[in-house]
């Protein structure tokens, strides 16, 4: 158990914290400075342990929580695992020697995680001080699972292609309204998920740009933008998620970039 937790002075004026109200800002400091968290973000929080250290009922709780989970955090009932966004951002790994302690920590997390990848991602800024590689393309096992009994089920080709593009479009939406969420937690704006702002995003998705390069897209601009008053206004899916924009804002992050 931790015997301390930090929050720095511009917590307080950050402009998703400002809008929040008094309860929701006593959740949210408690997941992130509480006696649970572990440095790496992502730690075990059953909500029964919310209720009991801030004397919540459950009613009061889930209320509180359904506010800032999607823009504050991620959680996955089947593990009672949460995931904190920029929670690394603000509190990084400053050494080769907190990175495998921090290592240590992402290996005890279970590959089924609902955010694993999201996790590695959070985590790659830091490799070089991880002392171990994260691990790439991971497949979870009830993914390979559902897999080989969609094969042994779906005798007809014409069927799996179908049911193939179901899921992908399925998948696609989902991965849609995360990073819009993504979006607004980034730009403390409000776009509601509707076809209008997700069907951009999932045309980038399906062009073969990964849900991490998008998040790395956001987080770029966001920093570069939010505090310039000529250009906060293209913090918007019409300008971030048009074709020609984000191919050039790709370019300006560094990293290899792949798409058909």
């Amino acid at each position: 158990m931790r015997q301390y937790g930090t929050v720095q002075t511009q917590f307080w004026t950050h402009p998703k914290i400002i809008n929040l109200s008094d309860k929701e800002k006593l959740l949210y400091l408690y997941l992130i400075t509480g006696p649970h968290v572990s440095p790496l973000g992502c730690y075990r929080m059953p909500k029964a342990y919310v209720e009991e250290d801030l004397k919540w009922k459950t009613g009061e709780l889930e209320k509180v929580w359904s506010k800032l989970e999607g823009s504050f955090f991620v959680y996955d009932p089947a593990y009672d695992l949460i995931l904190i966004f920029d929670f690394l951002e603000w509190n990084p790994i400053p050494n080769p020697n907190a990175g495998k302690a921090r290592y240590s920590e992402f290996v005890q997390i279970p590959q089924n995680f609902k955010y694993y990848q999201s996790l590695i991602a959070s985590l790659e800024p830091f490799q070089e001080r991880l002392g171990e590689p994260l691990p790439k393309d991971i497949v979870k096992p009830e993914q390979e699972q559902e897999h080989k009994q969609e094969h042994k089920q779906e005798h007809d080709h014409g069927e799996e292609r179908v049911r193939s593009t179901r899921l992908k479009n399925k998948q696609f939406k989902e991965e849609s309204i995360e990073i819009l969420k993504f979006l607004n937690f980034k730009s403390g704006r409000n776009y509601q998920l509707v076809d209008t702002h997700l069907d951009s995003i999932t045309a980038l998705l399906k062009a073969g740009n990964s849900a991490d390069v998008i998040r790395q897209v956001i987080a770029l601009k966001t920093g570069e933008w939010a505090n310039d008053p000529t250009m906060e206004m293209y913090l918007r899916p019409k300008t971030l998620f048009n074709k020609t924009n984000f191919n050039n804002y790709v370019g300006s992050l560094g990293v290899s970039h792949e798409v058909s």
